[in-house]
């Protein structure tokens, strides 16, 4: 059990805990919420639970015909939003990261571009030296 616990954290690209609408704070059921309309999932939910309702068989069906459905249609509904809520935290952090590394490129080659603004400034006070011209009029 230990052993395919390890495997499995080897294994995955991000980091997943566990992650319930029970156990999010305001904030997060807030944007799971929002996410869930925003990527209108709603039809998609209704998709499943059209699909879960023809594969009942036998027992099951009648099952669910005398003693109502199950909230399937709620947990569908969590589970559509803990997805998307974790679908959007990973994008976000990957987006952050490469954010990151771009400013870091940007700084980099703002450091460059000083580095020659200096250099030709140089080059034009020791041509002016050297000319005898003016430093501001050859630049």
């Amino acid at each position: 059990m230990e052993e395919d616990r390890n495997n499995l954290d080897n294994t995955q690209i991000v980091k997943v805990e566990d992650i319930s609408l029970d156990t999010m704070d305001m904030q997060q059921k807030r944007m799971a919420e929002r996410l869930y309309s925003q990527l209108g999932l709603d039809p998609v939910v209704e998709k499943v639970l059209k699909e879960y309702k023809g594969n009942l068989k036998g027992m099951d069906r009648a099952t669910d015909t005398v003693f109502g459905p199950f909230d399937i249609k709620g947990r569908a509904e969590s589970v559509a939003k803990v997805a998307s809520l974790m679908t959007y935290s990973a994008l976000h952090q990957q987006y952050t990261s490469e954010l990151g590394q771009m400013q870091e490129q940007i700084d980099q080659v703002e450091g460059e571009k000083n580095r020659e603004r200096a250099n030709y400034d140089s080059l034009v006070q020791k041509v002016a030296d050297v000319v005898g011209g003016d430093y501001e009029e050859l630049k």
